[in-house]
């Protein structure tokens, strides 16, 4: 098959932006290609390049047998959160949209247009499906971006967005202000280096920040991208006080129901969501991502050590990944439990403050352990010593890495009921009320006394799935086979 790919960052070569996303379809693209299809990866919204004001094709060589194609200066900038200002043209930008089709002209007998996501182009590329009716056009939905510019239903950067009012809540969502030249700046030194830009490119930042600093006083080549107007705000029919954000979740939808062919999501609590929120349950399909870290072994525990019960954080001390829950629980551990639990952190440290708070409980822990960021291959060392991995987001987390690669390693979880851990942990006694610390404690208190839970949490199955496993299911939903148990 002749399949087209799309992610805003680009996945080959050193660059490493678009997080975990960007990493899947690193693998998914491997093992597409392995198969024999003729792949072919576009990245739109990361690279731009201030000597020049129209949107163009930057191509790249070929790598292990896909072809990588890059839209430069796209209209539609990448992350979506830096479209905040400019929702309008996050949802119609006609000169981006015309040099993707002139991509996939030149490419000719598409059979398959998988979007990653609909960042670093606008929503009304789906509308492309007009002039290609052979090929089928599917959206992945790895995370909220079909219906949330945040991408995570996480407002404030510290609540649940249960509810968007209609959209007036999205006027106040976004707290962090960007500074848009020195954004542009780096995109502008990786555009020409090949590669991310670094501290260590610093004299070649600061020529490019002159530019852009220049190019933004004297021209609309910035202006255009973060203007702080709307046409759209306030001329919204349905509610005039929620205007561009409240117009732009139904125009997503609009364009996903109207364009798409098939509507992936990475689990049920996604597709949950998007359904709820508009998106046709007709279309909709969930398939659980693969993992390297999954090689069919049986999941079956390890032999638990006596007088030692360790638990595990992985990832970002981040609010909506609820590592401050986590510190908050461990503050207010019952007495009873002094002395019977270890604790591990790895990972990125954001917050150091947290991690104070931890130090200053160590007395009540059986070992405290702190990592500071961490590789992949580094991973089995550090969970040896581990008995129970925690993953407790307080957002609707589509399908945390982490909880995968715990199971993989033989560590049974221990996971909050928002977002997708909880479909791949199964066991209801390993599953608290996100955010609630008697719960938390209730269920984690009859685990440590009845330890015999644990062996009876392997005895369920789980959707686990390796990459190979994984890449074959997206073909049959490709091919339009009948979808596997996935889910």
């Amino acid at each position: 098959m002749k399949i087209v790919l799309f992610n805003w960052a680009p996945v080959y070569g050193s660059f490493n932006e678009g997080g975990g996303v960007s990493v899947y379809l690193k693998n998914i693209v491997d093992a597409f290609s392995k198969k024999g299809h003729d792949v072919t990866v576009i990245s739109s919204g990361f690279f731009y390049n201030i000597l020049r004001n129209d949107t163009y094709v930057k191509r790249t060589k070929t790598i292990n047998g896909a072809k990588y194609i890059d839209i430069v200066n796209s209209g539609v900038l990448a992350p979506s959160y830096l479209m905040f200002q400019n929702i309008e043209r996050a949802m119609k930008e006609d000169k981006t949209v015309k040099v993707f089709k002139s991509i996939l002209d030149k490419l000719g007998d598409i059979d398959i247009v998988h979007f990653q996501n609909v960042e670093g182009l606008p929503w009304n590329v789906l509308e492309l499906k007009k002039y290609f009716p052979k090929a089928k056009f599917i959206l992945s939905n790895h995370n909220f971006h079909a219906i949330c510019q945040q991408v995570n239903l996480w407002h404030q950067d510290r609540s649940n967005c249960t509810d968007y009012n209609r959209g007036e809540k999205c006027y106040s969502c976004n707290i962090f202000v960007e500074n848009y030249i020195r954004t542009f700046s780096k995109r502008n030194a990786s555009y020409y280096l090949g590669r991310d830009a670094v501290k260590d490119d610093k004299f070649l930042l600061f020529l490019f920040m002159l530019g852009t600093f220049y190019l933004n006083l004297n021209g609309d080549w910035l202006k255009k991208l973060h203007s702080k107007r709307s046409s759209l705000e306030g001329n919204i029919e349905h509610s005039p006080a929620a205007g561009k954000f409240l117009r732009r979740r139904e125009y997503a939808v609009e364009m996903i129901n109207k364009y798409c062919d098939t509507v992936i999501s990475v689990s049920k609590e996604v597709e949950n969501i998007l359904i709820k929120n508009g998106v046709e349950k007709d279309k909709s399909i969930v398939s659980y991502i693969g993992t390297k870290h999954f090689k069919n072994q049986k999941l079956h525990g390890k032999p638990l050590v006596e007088n030692r019960f360790t638990l595990a954080f992985l990832g970002y001390t981040r609010p909506d990944k609820g590592f401050q829950f986590i510190v908050d629980a461990f503050e207010n551990m019952p007495s009873d439990l002094y002395g019977k639990l270890g604790f591990l952190f790895a990972g990125k440290i954001t917050d150091p403050g947290s991690i104070s708070k931890l130090e200053k409980n160590r007395q009540k822990f059986q070992s405290l352990t702190i990592i500071d960021s961490y590789k992949h291959n580094d991973l089995e060392g550090i969970l040896e010593k581990v008995d129970i991995g925690i993953v407790p987001p307080l957002w609707h987390d589509a399908l945390p890495q982490v909880a995968i690669e715990f199971l993989c390693h033989q560590i049974p979880i221990f996971v909050s009921d928002t977002g997708g851990q909880k479909e791949i942990t199964v066991d209801p006694s390993f599953i608290f009320s996100s955010g609630d610390l008697n719960s938390f404690w209730e269920k984690m208190r009859e685990i440590v006394t009845k330890k015999e839970m644990i062996a009876d949490f392997w005895k369920l199955n789980r959707n686990l799935y390796n990459m190979e496993q994984h890449a074959d299911d997206i073909l049959d939903i490709y091919q339009g086979v009948a979808h596997s148990d996935h889910a």
